[in-house]
């Protein structure tokens, strides 16, 4: 079940509002709403079957799930069969979450320390 139908399955339930539901699984609270009104308007879901079809198969998918590795490694180790990139979408829809980059920081002079 893909994000936008369990957030409509909490707010349909009655178990949430969409703003709470969509907060719940990673979703802006204003997009879960007007998910919510056009659902309620047009009763449209996601197709199922919609959509590129995946290119890698859940054994190279597993590969892949391999923590503290970079994207270069995993994707020669697991022989995927798109790009670096793929291999990054691919991890962060496996693991449900959005990738972050480390923040830069800058080393204080030694006028700043004081």
């Amino acid at each position: 079940m893909d994000t936008k139908a369990k957030v409509m399955a909490l707010i349909e339930e009655g178990a949430m509002s969409a703003a709470s539901a969509g907060e719940r699984y990673g979703v802006h609270p204003r997009t879960a709403s007007r998910w919510w009104k056009q659902y309620q308007e047009r009763r449209l879901t996601r197709k199922p079957g919609g959509g590129r079809p995946c290119i890698s198969t859940p054994e190279q998918d597993a590969a892949i799930r391999q923590p503290f590795s970079t994207a270069k490694i995993l994707h020669a180790r697991a022989n995927f069969p798109g790009s670096r990139e793929t291999v990054l979408r691919r991890i962060k829809t496996l693991a449900n979450t959005k990738t972050r980059r480390a923040a830069i920081k800058y080393m204080k002079s030694s006028r700043e320390k004081r």
